[in-house]
């Protein structure tokens, strides 16, 4: 008995359907986190009993008599010596005694057939790999160079020579490295015999040996099938000897040979259904190879199948639609029905996961249900909407008929039900636009007009009847438990969308408007009516408004449906709570609003009386009923209402204050903060109305917002008294420059005024708050005093303003803290910072602020103690200090280069002895910035002369000066490590400056090779990455030699390339052999990987310039060493583990 049983419930033990949840005897929950873990431990107790079973049998075959030894044999003369064979890895005896079936269900899912049980873990990439794979590499570019150039020269016994001796030698010596036990050594052989192969074909053909067979054509087919047939052999033999477990290079060349004979089949065969017959192929391979156990040929060939399936699959959908016989004359029907046979064959015919299996089949269905549905394409939308809704009523029955889990595959055929969706959304689109194409009037019994449906109204209901049908289905089999909890729901969802459907028919057709509007406030009145879940009522309301939508082009309806909807709303809020009753309710002081604004039509009212009533209205209910939920929708219909009723702006400003007074009337009566909030932001607009209406009309405005503010700051406390106070500054700022203009008071006075009045209120009252508002109010006024009437800038008062601001600043800083705050310290140096900017037009000006700056900040700077503030204070000091340095400089006629110069000297002698990151940050940003305007000219600069203005100069950059000031930079960067430990790996950047500066300095003087500019530096990484190799053996190779290699080799590909023949290709593929070399035998890791690659591509390079007999010396001599070296390394690592498994086997 096993207690892991899928088909028996593990409590009552009854028999169950897989899959099924909860149990039908006893009601237990199958599906959960808990049920899976109670499941894998009843597989583990499966497990140990397993091996409790084997323990007991081996006790009894023990107890057991043995039978007498048999006679010796005569004596034999002593043998040779034993092998040393490798230790065996020890396992207990429980593990290989444990049955597959267990072993199956603790590791998982049973293997793809074909793979070993245990297979042994292949090592990962290593010296010997890839010596012989560059070398096998390097030995097939050999030999298609040979075969391109030297071919023709040689006579027929040199031919055949080539042809069948070094083939057959590089396959006998691939076995024998294979009876030696040298994987990478067989597998690079063998490959590379492969490859010869390959060649030896190409050549026959070049020589007119297969003068039968076409280029494109049969040559394909022939080399594919001989590398099939060597590669499966050579796959087979390893496979079967006792020396290694596998050999991947020939399984995989095996694979590829079986692509290019299909390739080369389909280019020869004409009929347009031939994928079919190389999935057919591949197929059998893959079972072939799965037989065999050899993995990386399945693996392959499956692949194979995939790229002929979506071909197969891709022709078949690319042929025109078919009707009648040509249905099976065109193609269409093998190549669509082939490719879901096949894929069916698959997922029945191999062990794969049930869901792998399942959305196979589904994928099947559905190509066979396209196949079958070509035929309507030419009949129109009619039919295919039919021929949706019967294979959509088909799934449905599947989902209700076939048994579990085939009965999922009928979910593949949603796309069709999908289709249909799109369907009644175009009707419904249609039925809409028909319905807004109605003219607007009083009446309810318009005929519905406008233009005709794109599709005919009788199929909304067929389609929504399929939809259901198949999702109701679908909800029964996936989860019947909760189908028979929300089956009520499921009727309404029904019932709403046959209703809905006939409304949609009637819209379609020449329909009363009257008819859809009452079906759908019939669907939305009896599920608000009988609402007993979320669902149904958010589901009420949503139908309502489409009903309202509906009902729009008349007013009356408009008015009866807006008004049955508040009332129906208004009842269902009675038995609800929280935000379900708020909801509700919003949703009846909507429809009520709208109602209303349909109804003044009617009485002949304009809209901005209109507008101010249901304004007042809706403030009086919401100020007398605020307890009652929904006040947010009245404000959101008084928004509305405003909207509409504003005809310009005057009575905008006018319906927003009154919107405002109300909404403060709300919060101070209930002490409501979002009232308050609402009547703030409603003052706004009410404040922007006013201003562009008049100034009179503006003044009152701001007046009575500024009275409000002050009122809410004297009743309210915490939060919202800190939030009046901000807003009464605010407006008082606003009616202080609207006092000025109507004074005609020039505005950089008023400015001044305002910036110096905000500083008081700081000054008497601080709070953050406070302080927010009356930097904006100063922030605003600034600006508008800084900027003429006509637009313009003016630089010097913009320079004063903010001077006043940040004194006011400081003042604030000395009067209530003391202490001197980081943050507020950082906004005067902005201000200060602001200041210098704005007068940098004056340069004796500009001279003086940075002084002061700088001065004012070393004293901050010198007499703080906090760290923080130090981190702000100090590189402030340092940006002033270069602008002072700057100013100086352009007073005194300093040409750019010099004072960039001097200024890095002082910026080197400031970080020296000010050692701090943010001051060593800034001053290298104060550096970079110094270098780019020392050398980097935008433009002639026109200079007055006695002959009028000149233009002196032009744009571009200094080289020459660029490339002394980074050699500073450099200089300046070592001087700093050198003089604080902590700074030492800072080298690195002065090393790095300095290079650069060579390379602009080479670059100046005209130098284009670009090892001049990559060779110097790529050998001094070199160097120190061997010199810490060799002092410190934990350092991984890769870091310390990885930048150096790559700098020495990587830049010099685009030129060799370009020439693959020239010199600097052999002395770059002299430079790579070396690397690899020495990475091998220094087992240093960045030398050998990045060798190798470089040396790969150079290989590949020699392919299309193949010219001279030299390249295939060098290359097949280079690929001999690599592959000698690599098949005695693997040889030496072979004999010294089997020597340590040897010594480990010693007692």
């Amino acid at each position: 008995m096993k207690y892991a049983d899928p088909g028996r419930c593990p409590d009552c033990r009854e028999a169950l359907e897989p899959g099924t949840s909860p149990c039908l005897n006893c009601g237990l929950p199958l599906e959960n986190a808990v049920a899976q873990e109670l499941y894998g431990t009843l597989l583990r107790a499966d497990v140990l009993m397993t091996r409790l079973r084997s323990i007991r049998d081996e006790a009894s075959r023990a107890a057991r008599p043995t039978p007498p030894p048999a006679a010796a044999p005569p004596a034999a003369p002593p043998a040779a010596p034993p092998l040393i064979q490798p230790e065996p890895v020890a396992e207990p005896v429980a593990a290989t005694a444990a049955t597959p079936a267990a072993a199956t269900a603790v590791a998982g899912p049973a293997p793809f057939p074909g793979s070993p049980v245990a297979a042994a873990r292949r090592a990962p990439i290593t010296v010997p790999l890839i010596l012989v794979g560059v070398g096998v590499l390097f030995l097939l570019v050999a030999g298609v160079i040979f075969l391109a150039v030297a071919w023709a020269a040689m006579g027929v016994g040199g031919r055949t020579t080539m042809l069948l001796v070094f083939t057959a030698l590089f396959t006998i010596g691939g076995a024998v490295l294979m009876h030696l036990e040298l994987r990478a050594g067989t597998e690079g052989v063998w490959t590379l015999a492969l490859g010869l192969l390959a060649l030896d074909i190409a050549g026959m053909k070049y020589a007119g040996w297969l003068s039968g067979a076409d280029w494109d054509r049969g040559f394909l087919v022939i080399v594919g099938v001989a590398v099939f047939i060597a590669g499966t052999a050579m796959s087979l033999i390893g496979e079967r000897s006792e020396k290694l477990t596998a050999v991947i290079g020939p399984q995989v060349a095996a694979a590829a040979g079986v692509l290019t004979a299909l390739i080369g089949l389909e280019l020869i065969s004409d009929l347009i259904w031939f994928p079919l017959i190389a999935a057919v192929i591949a197929l059998v391979v893959v079972i072939a190879a799965s037989k065999a156990e050899l993995q990386a040929l399945t693996l392959g060939s499956m692949v194979v199948l995939a790229g002929f399936w979506l071909m197969l699959l891709v022709r078949g959908l690319a042929d025109p639609a078919l009707t009648g016989s040509e249905l099976l004359t065109g193609g269409t029907l093998p190549l669509l029905l082939g490719a879901a046979a096949v894929l069916a064959i698959v997922a029945l015919l191999f062990p794969l996961p049930k869901d792998a299996k399942v959305a196979m089949v589904g994928v099947s269905l559905l190509i066979a249900a396209y196949t079958f549905t070509q035929p309507a394409l030419d009949d129109g939308p009619v039919t295919l909407t039919v021929v949706a809704v019967v294979v959509t009523l088909v799934a449905a029955g599947a989902l209700l008929a076939l048994p579990r889990p085939w009965r999922w595959a009928a979910t593949a055929l949603t796309p069709y039900a999908v289709a249909l969706g799109i369907t009644v959304l175009v009707l419904t689109v249609s039925a809409a636009i028909r319905l807004a194409a109605v003219p607007w009037t009083e009446s309810a019994f318009s005929a519905v007009t406008g233009p005709d449906p794109l599709l005919p109204g009788w199929l909304t209901l067929p389609a929504l009847l399929a939809i259901l049908a198949l999702g109701t289905a679908w909800f029964y089999q996936s989860n019947r438990p909760a189908f028979r909890t929300y089956r009520p729901t499921v009727r309404w969802i029904i019932f709403s969308g046959g209703l809905s459907g006939f409304a949609v028919t009637a819209a379609c057709y020449a329909a009363p408007l009257l008819v859809p509007a009452l079906l759908l406030l019939g669907v939305a009145v009896a599920l608000a009516w009988w609402a007993q879940r979320r669902p149904r009522l958010i589901a009420a309301g949503i139908f309502g408004l489409v009903a309202l939508a509906a009902a729009l082009p008349s007013d009356l309806l408009t008015v009866v449906v807006a008004l049955a909807l508040a009332g129906v709303a208004a009842y269902a809020v009675r038995g609800l709570a929280g935000a379900d009753r708020e909801v509700t309710a919003s949703y009846s002081v909507v429809t009520l609003s709208l109602g209303l604004w349909s109804l003044a039509p009617l009485v002949d009212v304009e809209r901005q009386w209109a507008a101010c009533a249901i304004v007042t209205v809706l403030g009086l209910i919401t100020l007398f009923r605020f307890r009652a939920s929904g006040w947010w929708a009245a404000a959101a219909s008084a928004a509305i209402s405003i909207g509409i009723g504003s005809v310009d702006v005057t009575w905008a400003a006018v319906l927003l204050t009154i919107a405002t007074i109300l909404a403060a009337a709300i919060g101070l009566h209930h002490r409501q903060p979002p009232a308050l909030a609402v009547a703030g932001t409603v003052g706004i607009g009410a404040a922007t109305a006013a201003v562009l209406s008049s100034d009179v009309l503006a003044l009152a405005v701001t007046i009575i917002l500024t009275a409000l503010a002050v009122t809410v700051d004297r009743v309210q406390s915490g939060q919202t008294k800190e939030v009046a106070t901000a807003y009464w500054i605010l407006a008082l700022t606003a009616a202080v420059w609207q006092a000025a203009r109507m004074a005609d008071v020039d505005r950089p006075y008023t400015a001044v005024v305002v910036v110096v009045t905000m500083g008081a209120i700081v000054l008497v009252r601080r709070s953050p708050s406070t302080e927010a508002a009356a930097a904006t109010g100063a922030a605003v006024s600034i600006v508008l005093g800084a900027f003429a009437e006509g637009g313009s800038l003016d630089t010097d008062w913009l320079a004063i303003l903010l001077l006043i601001a940040g004194v006011m600043c400081i003042a604030t800083i000395l009067r209530h803290e003391p202490e001197q705050s980081g943050a507020r310290l950082v906004i005067a140096g902005l201000l200060g910072l602001g200041s210098l900017g704005a007068a940098f037009g004056n340069d004796l000006l500009a001279l003086v602020v940075a002084g002061v700056l700088t001065a004012a900040a070393i004293a901050v700077d010198r007499l703080t103690r906090e760290q923080q503030t130090k981190a702000v204070t100090a590189p402030y000091w340092i940006i002033t200090l270069t602008a002072f340095c700057w100013m100086f400089a352009n007073v005194s006629d300093i040409a750019a280069p010099h004072a960039a110069a001097g200024i890095i000297v002082v910026l080197t002698v400031v970080t020296v002895f000010r050692l701090l990151p943010s001051a060593e940050i800034t001053a290298a940003v104060a550096a970079a910035v110094t270098i780019f305007f020392g050398t980097v000219s935008l433009g002639p600069t026109i200079v007055l002369t006695p002959d009028g203005p000149t233009a002196v100069g032009s744009s571009g950059v200094d080289l020459p000066w660029l490339s002394i000031l980074l050699t500073l930079a450099g200089a300046a960067v070592s001087t700093h490590a050198i003089a604080h430990h902590e700074r030492r790996r800072l080298g690195w950047a002065g090393a790095t400056l300095m290079t650069i500066a060579l390379w602009i300095r080479l670059g100046d003087t005209s130098v284009t090779t670009w090892e001049h500019y990559t060779l110097p530096p790529a050998i001094a990484l070199v160097a120190y990455g061997v010199i810490k190799l060799r002092l410190d053996r934990e350092v991984a190779s890769l870091p310390m030699l990885g930048p150096g290699v790559f700098l020495a080799l990587v830049p010099s590909i685009p030129a060799a390339l370009q020439d693959p023949i020239s010199m600097r290709s052999v002395v770059l593929g002299i430079a790579c052999l070396a690397f690899i070399i020495g990475g091998a035998w220094l087992r240093w890791a960045a030398p050998l990987v990045g060798g190798a690659l470089v040396a790969s591509v150079l290989a590949l390079a020699q392919m299309p310039s193949a010219a001279m007999l030299q390249q295939w010396w060098a290359l097949g001599a280079a690929g001999l060493l690599l592959l000698f070296l690599g098949i005695t390394w693997e040889a030496r690592l072979h004999d010294l583990r089997r020597a340590t498994a040897y010594v480990r086997g010693l007692r």
